[in-house]
């Protein structure tokens, strides 16, 4: 019972984090398309992408290549060796830890926040998202 509560509470920071993690990125779509508008309503000194900016300052590098080759392989082969498959869990492990890193800095990021809040003000944005 405990363990279960366990992994559920992971599953459930883990979809926490995707539904931030998406939503910076439509936000950050919203700064890509819309960077010359927001300058000319003045939401922006000039026509450029200061919240992407901000976000690639926090970004890191993950071993992504060498754990989806170990992944795929088990997942179609199931035919991991235990050295492997510990070589896994570990790369899953070191991966989740930077990715929550990351996450965690740019939650902390007052520019972004500030940015974001700017891109989320504009009239266009709060007609994409609903919110007029």
């Amino acid at each position: 019972m405990r363990i279960s509560a366990v992994i559920k509470k992971e599953e459930d920071a883990i979809i926490h984090l995707i539904f931030e993690l998406k939503e910076l990125l439509d936000i950050s779509i919203y700064e890509l398309y819309f960077k010359e508008k927001f300058a000319e309503d003045g939401l922006y000194p000039e026509p450029k992408e200061y919240l992407l900016e901000a976000v690639s300052k926090h970004l890191k590098p993950i071993s992504y290549d060498r754990w989806a080759q170990a992944y795929w392989k088990k997942q179609l082969e199931d035919d991991l060796t235990s050295d492997e498959e510990k070589e896994l869990e570990k790369l899953e492990e070191k991966n989740m830890e930077t990715i929550e890193k990351v996450y965690q800095d740019l939650a902390q990021d007052k520019d972004i926040k500030n940015w974001i809040e700017k891109i989320k003000s504009h009239k266009w944005v709060k007609v994409i998202e609903g919110k007029t």
